[in-house]
């Protein structure tokens, strides 16, 4: 007898079933991600080493040779030294009468000053991306199927 011949009147037939579980993935939002640059604030205390010029006077004391040309009418050897400044040529001496007259020598002195500005550098590069991460979900689920019961009368 062949099992897969149609039903017949004399031959009655039942079609069970039964639940089955089918598992497939789709692919759902799960959450939403915002990016945002901060400007974090910090305090940098930097010491910095700054010059100036500062005035120095030489003193050389003057005798014999190397003294200049006293000027005219000069008091003579032995008696209280007359001041001479020689002039720009060095061939004109100026006398003591001539002193209050000189101008005041005047020297510009300079010095370093720190000074402070901002600059914005890149100084790294963030780049972004998403990878999959895989994990094992258990599914159960409680499965019904069909069977015969046979009762007799």
């Amino acid at each position: 007898m062949d099992y897969r011949e149609p039903a017949t009147p004399d031959r009655p037939d039942v079609v069970l079933s039964e639940e089955r579980l089918v598992l497939r993935t789709e692919i759902a939002p799960r959450e939403r991600v915002t990016v945002r640059k901060v400007i974090v604030v910090e305090e940098r205390t930097i010491t910095v080493t700054v010059r100036r010029e500062e005035l120095r006077v030489t003193r050389e004391w003057i005798d014999g040779d190397d003294a200049p040309h006293a000027p005219t009418g000069s008091a003579p050897t032995g008696s209280a030294p007359t001041v001479g400044i020689v002039a720009d040529e060095g061939t004109t001496p100026v006398g003591r009468a001539h002193l209050a007259q000189r101008p005041d020598l005047v020297m510009v002195l300079h010095e370093e000053q720190a000074t402070v500005s901002l600059a914005v550098v890149p100084v790294e590069r963030v780049t972004l991306g998403a990878t999959w991460v895989a994990a094992e979900h258990t599914a159960r689920e409680t499965l019904r199927h069909e069977r015969v019961d046979l009762a007799v009368d």
